[in-house]
């Protein structure tokens, strides 16, 4: 039966950003530690990978890498991917009720006046998204809360052009795999599809044959978010910023060990009624 493995990357977007790398920045953590993964909660993660053989010494299963990548500010990745649409549209029918009750002139009764009373009505802010492969898309802002910003939200006097610290960054996502253990067959890196709303239908696996045992090497390239503004449009924009980091495989020769008995692989010792 393959193994399943479970690879999830933390990244500080902001760090990152400034300092220009993912080292340092970065925040690696998986489900193998018992069995002999170092450097989880930092960025020099190595993953032990148990070697699955025939009494022949021929290779009798694989072990199958998932990842997942989100940044220290984003908001969790298992919302779906429209859920700022969604917000905005609850806030939208909000804004629709806070009208008709200022039609049937609830809001003069309260010696409110109508330009006060629209001020204090949250329009969404929009904005734009830029892929890697240069392609748009519109979303809309959201804070930490998942709440909708605010339409006058502005980082024209922010330093750098960087958005304001309560906005909800774009998750990281992974846009390729490469390194040693790729180019010499190692691990077998792929997007798959899926119906998941949340990552759009793709996620990244790797096959690893685990046939050759040492440490391998491989590289993450990821796509972080800076969100900048136009200084005479005001558009907002998520621009993609590329960075890579590196993390290894140690492929061992020893087998897995039987999670419900302690020891090797072999038939579970299960009673008969």
């Amino acid at each position: 039966m393959t193994q399943q493995l479970g690879i999830v990357v933390i990244v500080d977007v902001d760090a990152a950003l400034q300092a220009g790398t993912l080292e340092g920045c970065t925040y690696f953590f998986e489900n193998a530690g018992p069995f002999g993964s170092t450097g989880m909660g930092t960025d020099r993660l190595v993953s032990a990978i148990n070697g699955t053989y025939w009494a022949d010494g021929s290779q009798a299963s694989e072990q199958v890498l998932n990842f997942v990548v989100t940044g220290v500010k984003s908001l969790p990745i298992t919302l779906p991917k429209d859920y700022a649409h969604i917000r905005a549209r609850q806030q939208e029918l909000q804004t629709l009720a806070a009208a008709r009750t200022l039609a049937a002139d609830d809001a003069a009764a309260n010696n409110e006046s109508p330009v006060n009373f629209f001020a204090r009505l949250r329009t969404p802010q929009y904005s734009t998204i830029r892929s890697p492969s240069g392609q748009r898309s519109e979303t809309i802002l959201l804070d930490y809360l998942g709440q909708p910003v605010s339409a006058t939200f502005d980082t024209s006097e922010l330093p750098s052009r960087r958005a304001e610290a309560g906005v909800a960054q774009i998750p990281p996502i992974i846009t390729d795999i490469t390194g040693e253990a790729v180019e010499k067959g190692i691990i077998y890196p792929a997007q798959y599809g899926s119906p998941d709303l949340v990552n759009g239908g793709w996620y990244w696996s790797a096959t690893v044959a685990t046939f050759s045992p040492r440490v391998w090497s491989y590289t993450l390239h990821i796509a972080l978010y800076r969100l900048v503004q136009d200084l005479t449009t005001h558009q907002a924009t998520w621009e993609p910023v590329q960075m890579s980091i590196d993390a290894k495989l140690n492929i061992l020769n020893r087998p897995m060990r039987n999670g419900f008995t302690g020891g090797g692989t072999g038939l579970l010792p299960i009673g008969m009624p």
